[in-house]
This record gives C-alpha cells, sequence and structure tokens, in this order.
C-alpha cells in the first residue's frame, strides 16, 4: 500500500462565499457552458458565478427517481442515471429535449465523462469493471480492475488518460488498461477527518473531501419528562479537503474543519475561474448550500 507524505505544495483554499439554495433534494451537480445544473425532481440551472442567479428550470416528468448526473461539452448533453427505471437520461442543451439513451443500467456504482466524450459507468461486479460508452451508446470495451479492490464509489478519467477511483475507504490510480498504479487510505492519518467522500480532479491535482458521521443525535426539542428523547437518523462530520498529486503521492490538507449536522453532496471543480465548488446539505434546516472555495498559489 502506498504511504501518501505530506509536502508542501503551492496551493491554498480559501471559502469566498456561501449560498442558500432554494431548491430542495438536491442529489447532485454538474456544469456546462457556463451554467450550472442541479439535479432534483427537476433539473435547476445557475449562472456559474457568484451568487449563482437562477436562470430556469427544465422538466423531466419521464424520469421517476434522478440519481446522478455528469455532463459533456462536445455532445452539450446532460446523462442522468434513473434509479427506479435503471437506465439514463440524455438531456439536449439547448432545446432541452429528453430522450432514453441507454437501458437495461441496473445500478451503476457512478457515471463520469471522458476528454473524448465517452460516458464511463461503474460496475460494481466482481471483479469490478468500468464500462466505456460512445456517444451513440455503444459499448466500446470494458477495463477490469483488480480482484483486490472490493467496489468503488467514483472513478475519473485524469488529464495524462489514467484513471482516479474512490472507494469506501481508500483513494485509487489506475493506468489506463485498469491496472493498480498506487492506493492510498485518508482514514489511516487523523489529519483527514475521516473517510473520502468527494473527488475532484484539476489539470494539475485532486482535491479530495474526507468526513466522519456520527449518527443517532437526540432530538431535544420533543423531549418532555414523560418521554424518553427520539432519536433521528442524522448524520454530522468534521472534514478536510486536502490537495493531492495525480500520482497520489504528494498531499497537503487545504481545509481543516468541524461542520455540525452538514452533509456533503457534491462538487465541481471550475476550471476557469480556478474554483471547488461544494454542495452541501444542511441537515438541521433541511436546506441546500452552495460553497464556494478559491484554489490560489501559496
Amino acid at each position: 500500500m502506498l504511504v501518501c507524505v505530506s509536502v508542501k505544495c503551492p496551493y491554498k483554499l480559501t471559502q469566498s462565499g456561501e449560498i442558500k439554495l432554494d431548491e430542495k433534494d438536491v442529489c447532485g451537480m454538474t456544469v456546462l457552458h457556463k451554467k450550472l445544473y442541479l439535479l432534483s425532481n427537476s433539473i435547476f440551472i445557475r449562472h456559474l458565478q457568484y451568487p449563482f442567479a437562477f436562470v430556469g428550470e427544465i422538466k423531466t416528468p419521464e424520469i421517476k427517481s434522478p440519481n446522478e448526473i455528469v455532463s459533456c461539452t462536445k455532445t452539450s448533453c446532460l446523462y442522468i442515471y434513473d434509479k427506479s427505471a435503471d437506465c439514463v437520461w440524455k438531456v439536449s442543451v439547448p432545446d432541452h429535449r429528453v430522450s432514453l439513451w441507454l437501458d437495461k443500467v441496473q445500478e451503476p456504482g457512478a457515471l463520469s465523462v471522458t476528454s473524448k466524450s465517452e460516458l464511463l459507468i461503474l460496475r460494481n461486479s466482481k471483479p469490478v469493471c468500468v464500462e466505456v460508452y460512445n456517444e451513440q451508446a455503444i459499448l466500446v470495451r470494458r477495463v477490469k480492475l483488480p480482484a483486490t479492490i472490493p467496489s468503488l464509489r467514483r472513478f475519473d478519467e485524469t488529464p495524462s488518460g489514467k484513471y482516479i477511483g474512490l472507494g469506501e475507504q481508500s483513494v485509487f490510480a489506475f493506468r489506463r488498461d485498469g491496472s493498480l498504479i498506487s492506493q492510498m487510505q485518508p482514514i489511516s492519518d487523523a489529519r483527514y477527518r475521516g473517510n473520502p467522500q468527494c473527488i475532484n480532479v484539476s489539470p494539475y491535482h485532486i482535491l479530495l473531501q474526507c468526513c466522519t458521521y456520527y449518527s443517532n443525535r437526540p432530538n431535544f426539542g420533543t423531549f418532555s419528562f414523560a418521554q424518553k428523547p427520539i432519536v433521528q437518523a442524522q448524520f454530522a462530520n468534521c472534514s478536510s479537503i486536502s490537495s493531492l498529486t495525480h500520482d497520489l503521492t504528494n498531499s497537503q490538507i487545504l481545509v481543516d474543519k468541524s461542520d455540525d449536522w452538514i452533509k456533503p453532496v457534491a462538487s465541481c471543480y471550475l476550471k476557469e475561474t480556478k474554483q471547488l465548488l461544494v454542495l452541501e446539505d444542511s441537515i438541521n434546516d433541511k436546506t441546500w448550500k452552495l460553497k464556494p472555495y478559491d484554489v490560489t498559489s501559496e
């Protein structure tokens, strides 16, 4: 197993704002043509610059249980996984036409798009593999990963054409053929504040979010002497955001914080503005928030 060495890297991360969203039950987000697309029962569109003003909405009654959203710049399309129908829908931008793109998907681990406009579908089978589809939804190849990897929650291409995988407790670097280059376990180092949750690949480094969750907080607002406190299935976390090199050999903790009752949902790296945009679920007041972080050189 690779030991990730902490070194002084030329980056720092500074939160530059916070926006409380009107949208509810947001489960994902993606960026396309300088617009931000938030996935809920509909697709909500916002400007990509702070304060992320609302632009419009794409109604998607065909999509019964939206679960994940990714985008492709070349095809000007959004791809959405429908959990109840086990299929991937394509939403064309700007005409907002919704069409069935791929059926019988059977609950993928994750979706992502490559620099060649291919859609990657992560399969947590035995062994774990990644299916690669072209723009016409034709399977062009299948990448098998080492049998030692039990499952992954994310799988993304790096600028060099290799891959980064996010597991329950580890981060993996893979060659294009699926063979393992390196592996790190954030949970083995207390500075990372728990297990990996979100990962974003930038041209020069990887931004990794880690969290530790605590459950079963008593709701003392409903407590009386005649009753026991009601225990709610909610989560709190302490978290970190760190910078990793693409080969996972070097790292730097950029943000170290404790946020009670905040759950990270998704994040995007904005290449043009050099920002990390984080979507969070505030469990206390049942709202969703956008937090931009400026990524700058020291």
